[in-house]
């Protein structure tokens, strides 16, 4: 996330929002077997499937919820601005960083079945890539998870405005994350009613396939419960990459993280907790855990991580003391641009221009995209402080 205003903001009709919103009952949970899970989606899912396609501008199945609007130019023209802005992407930044983690994080990382993205908003596609064995995920920020859109919302008038300024929302594709001023525009109104929508679409776009959404809350225990109010707070979503035979889960859970609003409604770091320990990414999240009022959310991150990968707007790299983490550094870092340069970190610096100290990132990524040099930092717990925390050790 990030609290800056955007450059040529968009303005948007209220009726796109309206489209998205008039689908928002929740989805029906997948049915599960006995013993194993189905090798296809349910009827339900498959719908959801269909929906994440569509938004991907990826040709869904005959016969699909989509295909009559699939045959309309407007969609037509989607597809085509889809595979050209995600042929760019891949070229620019989600190629190199399928590289980067295979040749560095893969051998420093095992395999990380819970990862926690804190701050990560809709972002599944740089979670995905750089932690493709996880099982559960994780993603929280500020805006509501919204529902997915059934075919019968859209008509010949509305499809064009709606696609176009589907494609306009999805900020990352050109600049490696989402910015919260226009996030909060977007996703709030004017062109859906919450992040679900992008959240399938980033997934679709990364070969996975759905299998089911349901909408949940979270009880001040941390359980999980059906959410029955009109605006639940979270969404997990089934899914799997090509080749899975169990389901991996993502949730979204929208909601206020500083240390008071924990205090009031503790539900969401229980939960949290109760998964045992993590494997945690931090990217572009605007300094906020170098503020004091989210000690409380840096002092989770801190108990209950594993392995922690981040830029410099992460965990304060003076928390991160020897011996308790092992640190590897890639790219080159550089000082953060208004409105965050007060948040320099010279101990960062100084361990980033030692000789030898950090490899090569070979991508541009975060804050400075495309303007200056970008850096991930990637710390490991060491044998000795992993004694203590919450959760099943790995």
């Amino acid at each position: 996330m990030i609290v800056r205003s955007p450059a040529g903001a968009m303005t948007l009709p209220l009726a796109l929002y309206l489209l998205f919103a008039s689908c928002s009952q929740p989805a029906k949970p997948v049915p599960q077997a006995k013993n194993e899970e189905p090798s296809t989606p349910s009827e339900e899912g498959q719908r959801i499937d269909d929906a994440a396609k569509f938004l991907a501008g990826i040709k869904g199945r005959a016969g699909g919820a989509f295909q009559a609007l699939e045959e309309q130019d407007a969609w037509v023209q989607h597809n085509t601005q889809m595979e050209q802005l995600w042929a760019s992407f891949e070229k620019r930044q989600l190629g190199p960083a399928v590289e980067f983690y295979k040749r560095e994080l893969a051998p420093l990382s095992e395999s990380a079945p819970f990862v926690f993205y804190p701050f990560g908003g809709p972002d599944a596609v740089y979670v995905t890539t750089f932690y493709p064995n996880g099982k559960l995920y994780v993603l929280a920020g500020l805006e509501p998870p919204g529902s997915a859109p059934q075919a019968e919302i859209f008509n010949a008038k509305n499809l064009a405005p709606s696609l176009g300024s589907l494609r306009e929302s999805v900020g990352i594709l050109r600049r490696s994350f989402f910015v919260t001023s226009e996030m909060d525009k977007q996703f709030r109104g004017r062109v859906t009613d919450g992040l679900t929508p992008v959240i399938l679409l980033l997934l679709a776009r990364t070969g996975h396939t759905i299998f089911g959404i349901r909408h949940v809350n979270l009880t001040p225990e941390g359980q999980l419960e059906a959410a029955t109010q009109p605006k639940p707070k979270g969404v997990e979503i089934l899914f799997r990459r090509p080749g899975d035979k169990a389901s991996r889960k993502m949730y979204y859970f929208s909601g206020d993280v500083r240390n008071p609003k924990l205090e009031e409604d503790p539900g969401f770091l229980k939960f949290v907790e109760a998964q045992g320990r993590s494997d945690t990414f931090i990217k572009s999240a605007s300094f906020l855990l170098h503020w004091r009022e989210f000690t409380a959310m840096r002092d989770l991150i801190l108990r209950n991580s594993n392995a922690i990968l981040q830029d410099d707007s992460g965990v304060p790299f003076r928390v991160l003391k020897q011996p308790d983490w092992q640190m590897s550094y890639f790219g080159k870092y550089s000082a953060p641009d208004r409105p965050f340069k007060s948040h320099f970190q010279k101990e960062l610096h100084e361990a980033f221009e030692a000789p030898g100290n950090a490899k090569a990132l070979g991508f541009s990524l975060g804050y400075g995209y495309g303007r200056r040099t970008s850096h991930l930092v990637f710390a490991r717990r060491t044998k000795a402080s992993t004694g203590s925390g919450a959760g099943a050790q790995r």
